[in-house]
């Protein structure tokens, strides 16, 4: 009988992903997955939605709470401030698509200093020296969003343009 208990233990520690040997041991850390290499945007959104909450727009307070949660959005390398930068529409709060923009930004800043060979992907030795810094909470210079792009359905200007304006989406006449 005690067989079948540690056997069914097993099975469901596998099932849920724990890879270590023993109780005591610890799965290898590896913080590019899913963040930067490879990026999953379908994880990284679950995980976004849980720690933004039913208004789906992440504060600064729930950016800091989610950093101690158990399958956090926030990573160690991630920061509030660097983050804010991508708040396009400047309310102080972030939104999928900003975050998607902050999580591209970062992997391609990773990929830049770490894929030596420039083969898009991070390799063994690669990932390991990426791991290593993403794991000691550094990150490679990252490109912020330009403070003059334009948000979707605003004119290069800033503008936002006025119904009726031959172009602007339901005017009749406009494809």
């Amino acid at each position: 009988m005690n067989k079948m208990k540690l056997g069914l233990a097993a099975a469901l520690l596998c099932a849920s992903g724990v890879t270590s040997t023993s109780f005591g041991e610890d799965a290898p850390v590896d913080p590019a997955k899913d963040a930067v290499d490879p990026y999953n945007p379908g994880s990284e959104r679950s995980r976004f939605l849980s720690a933004a909450g039913v208004d789906s727009e992440m504060s600064e307070e729930e950016f800091t709470a989610n950093a101690k949660a158990s399958d956090p959005f926030v990573r160690k390398f991630d920061s509030w401030a660097t983050l804010r930068a991508f708040d396009r529409n400047g309310n102080k709060t972030i939104d999928w698509f900003e975050a998607d923009g902050y999580r591209r930004a970062i992997r391609t800043a990773v990929l830049g200093a770490f894929d030596k060979d420039k083969d898009g992907s991070l390799g063994e030795d690669e990932r390991a020296a990426a791991n290593k810094e993403l794991a000691a909470g550094k990150l490679p210079r990252i490109s912020l969003p330009s403070a003059t792009r334009p948000t979707p359905g605003t004119r290069p200007d800033g503008e936002r343009p006025q119904p009726g304006t031959p172009g602007t989406p339901g005017t009749p006449g406009t494809p």
